[in-house]
């Protein structure tokens, strides 16, 4: 019976994935690393590898996908955000065609904002923000997170993407 929310923080490298059931409670969350692979075709195939190994068909009513391009710096190049939007669209097709139905598109900030409660003041680390927040809220996900070595109180990049696609998963279900 499909039930559960499949949030998504899709990039190039490491993308973080967030299960979520209708009751907002983390089943399961986690890092899929494309770092290996060159180019987006494979790092494509990793993900759609990811999706088949899951066994998830049968228990995700609806993916939330990070649209691409939302949260990207200035200094990015324009190769990169080729890259990034080639991947997204690719892994969107992937769900496409694994679940029977389309993603939906989320704009990242603006579901960072939405569980913030209020706008996210200029300079804020929104990151850290919603790490601390997610946390607060749900102890649980830090089971999930990866501790930096040196510093336990401190998470690593891989933790920050899976905290956006847990906000990711949380907009798509109060959309």
């Amino acid at each position: 019976m499909r039930k559960n929310t499949l949030g998504l923080d899709l990039a190039t490298n490491v993308s973080g994935y967030t299960i979520l059931n209708p009751n907002g409670v983390i089943l399961e969350a986690g890092v899929i690393d494309t770092s290996k692979k060159e180019n987006i075709i494979e790092k494509s195939e990793v993900f759609k590898q990811w999706l088949t190994d899951q066994g998830i068909k049968d228990y995700i009513k609806s993916v939330g996908i990070e649209n691409a391009l939302t949260k990207m710096s200035f200094g990015s190049s324009a190769n990169t955000l080729l890259k990034l939007t080639q991947f997204n669209i690719l892994c969107q097709y992937h769900c496409y065609n694994y679940f029977g139905f389309f993603p939906i598109g989320i704009n990242v900030r603006s579901a960072r904002r939405k569980y913030h409660g209020s706008p996210i003041k200029r300079g804020t680390d929104q990151k850290e923000l919603m790490l601390q927040e997610v946390v607060k809220k749900d102890p649980n996900i830090k089971q999930f997170l990866y501790p930096m070595k040196k510093d336990p109180n401190r998470y690593s990049q891989k933790s920050y993407d899976i905290i956006d696609s847990y906000v990711i998963a949380w907009m798509t279900q109060n959309e």
